[in-house]
C-alpha cells in the first residue's frame, strides 16, 4: 500500500530532523556557512512531519490498515553539512 510507504518515508525524514534540532544547534549550522534560522527550520519541519505521520496514520486505521511504527534510526552524520547531505538524499 502506498500510504504505507509514505508513513515509512515520514518517519524516516521526522526522527532525521528531529535529531538535527536536538543534536545540532544554530551556531553549529552558522559556523558551518548555513544562514541564521537554518536550526528553527529544521526543527519547525520535524513538528510538521509529525503532523503528516498522525495524519497518514489516522486515515490508514480509518481504512483498516495497521500504520507502520517509526524504527530506530541510527545516523552517520557528525554535523550540521552531514546531516545537510543526509537530508537532501532521503527526501530526494
Amino acid at each position: 500500500m502506498l500510504a504505507a510507504y509514505i508513513l515509512f518515508q515520514q518517519h524516516n525524514t521526522n526522527d532525521t530532523d528531529r535529531q538535527a534540532c536536538a543534536n545540532i544547534t544554530d551556531a553549529q549550522f552558522t559556523a558551518e556557512g548555513f544562514p541564521v534560522g537554518f536550526h528553527e527550520n529544521v526543527c519547525l519541519i520535524a513538528e510538521q512531519e509529525a503532523v503528516h505521520i498522525e495524519t497518514i496514520s489516522n486515515v490508514l486505521t480509518t481504512n483498516g490498515a495497521t500504520p507502520v511504527t517509526a524504527c530506530n534510526y541510527t545516523f552517520s552524520y557528525t554535523n550540521a553539512t552531514g546531516f545537510a547531505e543526509l537530508a537532501n538524499m532521503i527526501t530526494r
